[in-house]
């Protein structure tokens, strides 16, 4: 089943988006990250992501210059102030993992919610993914606090973390 068949809100988008599961995560069809987009075609997948909030891909084999492009579409790229980037493009943060360097990413985080106005989101771009392991999991925070028993949910209201 497609987005425009479960959610009206977004009304009809010029390509598919099929969920992963009831609360979060779609898979887009029916674009070609290797053209330059309409903003018919930036408009509903921002609504897509509102939507879904995360967005998966397949088989679309751009180039670095290509995913900053798609990437423009959505703002103002960020540089992150420590994380290493691709040699000439400081927007792409390298992330490397092998034997020798099994990266630091592995626990669970947020990326960048310690800013003063955090990105919409970030885009991953996988080049080489073993055959086993190597996954990026998601989770939807809407749907975890919407299902909090309400005696937590009413501890936790009007709360908030500060990240620096």
């Amino acid at each position: 089943m497609s987005l425009n068949a479960i959610n009206s809100q977004t009304g009809d988008l010029p390509f598919d988006v099929t969920p992963y599961s009831v609360t979060i995560g779609g898979d887009v069809s029916g674009i070609d990250l290797r053209q330059p987009l309409s903003d018919e075609q930036v408009e509903g997948l921002r609504a897509a992501l509102l939507d879904r909030k995360v967005l998966f891909f397949r088989d679309q084999d751009i180039t670095t210059e290509q995913h900053l492009d798609f990437a423009r579409n959505f703002g103002e790229l960020e540089v992150h102030p420590f994380a290493p980037h691709k040699d000439g493009y400081p927007e792409v943060l390298a992330i490397h993992h092998n034997i020798d360097r099994p990266g630091q990413e592995n626990g669970w985080h947020s990326d960048v919610t310690w800013r003063q106005e955090p990105s919409l989101g970030s885009i991953l771009r996988c080049l080489e993914c073993p055959p086993i392991g190597g996954d990026t999991l998601f989770s939807d925070s809407y749907a975890a606090y919407d299902n909090l028993p309400e005696a937590v949910r009413e501890k936790v209201e009007g709360k908030y973390a500060l990240h620096d």
